[in-house]
């Protein structure tokens, strides 16, 4: 009858162990990693008195505040949801318009669109890292120019 070596089968599930350990040693170190990467980089202050319908989730809230920081830039940064078509009161000619209405009050459209809340989150974060603004333009309308977006709002490109 044939001997079986179990020593070799306990290495093996001593390994396995190993392997799971260090597997989840790396998960949780990503997931420190990607968590203290959000909580720390630059955000605008959303201690702000914003509309109701603004509090739909973080992300829009931070689109919000950084709206109202810099609205002077975000009326020479194009949205590319296609608002600039659709049927408003007053025609979006900029990503502040999707933001505000011509007198400054709060404009309910960027809360319920991804788009303009992602491209005012753009930039934010690359005005922030010292990026002049005719460089975000122009990664903006790179990155949204694909052919996966609407046409752009017919906005003046920043001064140099």
């Amino acid at each position: 009858m044939p001997k079986h070596n179990f020593k070799s089968k306990k290495k093996e599930g001593k390994s396995g162990n190993t392997f799971a350990i260090i597997f989840l040693v790396v998960i949780v170190a990503i997931g420190g990693g990607i968590f203290y990467m959000t909580a720390t980089r630059e955000r605008p202050d959303s201690n702000m008195d914003l509309p109701p319908y603004v509090y739909a989730n973080d992300q829009t809230v931070q689109a919000y505040a950084a709206s109202s920081k810099m609205s002077d830039m975000f009326q020479y940064m194009p949205c590319y949801c296609g608002c600039s078509a659709m049927a408003h009161p007053v025609a979006h000619n900029n990503l502040r318009d999707c933001f505000h209405d011509e007198n400054g009050v709060w404009n309910q459209h960027a809360a319920e669109c991804s788009t303009c809340v992602d491209i005012a989150m753009i930039v934010w974060t690359q005005l922030n890292e010292g990026k002049r603004p005719i460089d975000v333009r122009n990664l903006i309308d790179k990155q949204y120019s694909n052919g996966n977006y609407p046409p752009p709002t017919p906005t003046p490109m920043p001064p140099a």
